[in-house]
């Protein structure tokens, strides 16, 4: 999906953040005209940089000047969504919490939007994020050779899950199911976040959450040639949801558009 006719990405994410934040950017360098930030009023804390860089300083063999923007991004969800190609770990952030976005068109502004989106929740609050005012989309991978949730799901109404310290109890939770499907099959809503482990002597420090069903699909409905059509080419982790890719299972699952 490319960028409104006559925008950059860069200039359509700004006007974004404008419409639906009331922020717009600032240049925080002197004499540097073209990088700009969009920060909190409140905290000052930025959640987006842009600026002009050559391609090749992240990794790639090609030398190119391209515009980038840096995001904050869930640790649980950045290593989904980097690709090595458009997507890489944040150029001079923290490279576990950061990553950069090549704004060449190659990601869809509807992942760019709930990129900015994530990294606006993720500052809010004292670079932890506070809880949200509104629920978001997110899906989760499943090895079927390793649990079949479709089978748990048949006896039980509910099953517990590793979070991502971006959801929140109210989120809508999509699970995707691999070989021998590569479709999402379920979703679900997080009844309750941080349950307590009853494993002794874990290691995991992962939130705990409570899925409650509400959709099954079948194994044709929403699989990979359809992901793809909205962006979702890999769901190697946790990761966001594109808004579209929303839009599109609401109507066809019969539920009122969010």
């Amino acid at each position: 999906m490319c960028a409104s006719q006559g925008m950059s990405q860069k200039e359509e994410l700004i006007a974004y953040s404008r419409d639906r934040y009331g922020i717009t950017g600032d240049h925080p360098f002197p004499r540097d005209l073209v990088s700009e930030v969009l920060r909190h009023p409140e905290n000052r804390k930025w959640f987006a940089l842009f600026m002009e860089m050559d391609r090749a300083k992240l990794g790639a063999s090609a030398s190119e000047n391209v515009t980038v923007m840096n995001l904050k991004c869930d640790p649980y969800l950045a290593g989904s969504v980097q690709d090595g190609r458009s997507i890489f770990p944040g150029y001079h952030m923290n490279r576990r919490n950061w990553i950069t976005v090549v704004l060449d068109g190659s990601v869809s502004m509807d992942q760019l939007r709930s990129l900015l989106d994530l990294s606006y929740d993720l500052t809010l609050s004292g670079g932890k994020g506070g809880p949200r005012l509104y629920a978001r989309d997110f899906i989760i991978p499943s090895n079927y050779q390793h649990f079949d949730v479709q089978d748990w799901l048949d006896h039980h109404e509910t099953v517990t899950w590793h979070a991502s310290p971006s959801m929140q109890t109210g989120d809508r939770v999509f699970i995707y199911i691999g070989v021998p499907f590569s479709a999402i099959m379920v979703q679900c809503r997080i009844e309750e976040m941080n349950l307590r482990r009853h494993c002794d002597g874990s290691t995991d420090t992962r939130p705990i959450m409570l899925l409650r069903p509400l959709v099954r699909y079948g194994p044709h409905e929403l699989d990979r040639s359809v992901l793809r059509e909205f962006g979702v080419t890999n769901v190697r982790g946790a990761r966001s949801m594109p808004e579209s890719l929303s839009r599109y299972i609401d109507r066809i699952s019969g539920q009122p558009e969010n």
